[in-house]
């Protein structure tokens, strides 16, 4: 994920509104995926690659919300996973 400060991320959010966090996404060139899972949506990072998994059972409006969210996440780097997973990076956390 390429860096940005909060103070960027905020003008760029109201110079795309309502699309700003697809805008973020490909300009931070993290990684969305949309399939059915048993959450709203989580993200992970590691230092080459940030992901984004989004439900895609849920509303549109949820999904750009969850797509919001979790890019929040990442751009403060608030830990977002409590306790033990398999990373899809490959090694276990």
């Amino acid at each position: 994920m390429n860096k940005i400060t909060i103070e960027e991320a905020l003008y760029l959010a109201e110079e795309n509104f309502p699309k700003a966090p697809e805008k973020l996404v490909d300009l931070l060139k993290i990684e969305v995926k949309y399939s059915s899972i048993n959450c709203d949506g989580w993200c992970l990072q590691s230092k080459n690659r940030s992901i984004i998994r989004i439900n895609s059972q849920m509303p549109d409006v949820r999904q750009r919300f969850t797509l919001a969210h979790e890019l929040g996440h990442l751009i403060y780097g608030v830990t977002t996973v409590v306790g033990e997973f398999v990373s899809p990076f490959g090694k276990k956390n």
